[in-house]
């Protein structure tokens, strides 16, 4: 039986909430039922979410992505928000795409020092917006990699401890927010990929370090 993994409530009929990896006011589509209970689901999206569309804003202007989940009575545009608040709602998405991808049973125990977010890079799926996903662990290390970009110009870097940490793994997720769908890469792209994003991670890592 699958728990909510902020509040540990164990997941039924009566609690279930559909939850999107990458919020779907975002152009987020993939999403879950066995990750988050309905109270926290619905406490999150009206916080740290709407935070990070107001965050966003000039990327979903960009694109022309119109933010389903917002009020329509309110201008999400000018929803005030914090870089803590920005912050939170990335690490709900390293959580989200952690627990549907490897449904472990064991909770991420915490944070490592490095939480930064910076301008993407410009590399070779630049013709298109993509939301990227990428969670790495090693067997050298106690801490997983989580890697963000979001619609290819908004990055987020997170270390976070888990018990899967000191095992060789890695995952990758891309999303096209425009069509809202999840991007399918072949083996040889997803290698070019994980490798440049690696080399991207070792370049903030040496920043903030």
């Amino acid at each position: 039986m699958a728990i909510c993994y902020s509040c540990h409530a164990l997941l039924n009929r009566k609690n279930q909430s559909w939850e999107h990896i990458v919020p779907s006011a975002l152009g987020g589509s993939t999403k879950s039922r066995r990750i988050l209970c309905k109270t926290c689901n619905e406490k999150a999206g009206g916080t740290i979410d709407q935070a990070l569309v107001a965050y966003c804003r000039n990327q979903l202007e960009k694109f022309g992505i119109q933010p389903d989940r917002i009020n329509s009575s309110q201008d999400w545009k000018q929803q005030p928000f914090t870089i803590e608040m920005v912050m939170m709602a990335v690490h709900k998405i390293i959580a989200n795409f952690y627990y549907w991808k490897w449904k472990p049973a064991t909770s991420i125990l915490h944070d490592d020092s490095i939480q930064t977010h910076f301008r993407v890079v410009l590399h070779f799926y630049t013709e298109w917006p993509l939301h990227l996903i990428y969670l790495e662990a090693r067997e050298q290390s106690r801490w997983m990699t989580g890697y963000i970009e979001l619609f290819g110009e908004i990055g987020f870097l997170i270390k976070f401890e888990t018990a899967l940490a000191r095992k060789n793994k890695t995952a990758l997720f891309l999303q096209d927010p425009v069509h809202k769908k999840e991007y399918l890469t072949t083996a040889e792209d997803q290698n070019q990929i994980i490798e440049f994003v690696r080399q991207q991670i070792q370049a903030i890592e040496s920043d903030v370090r």
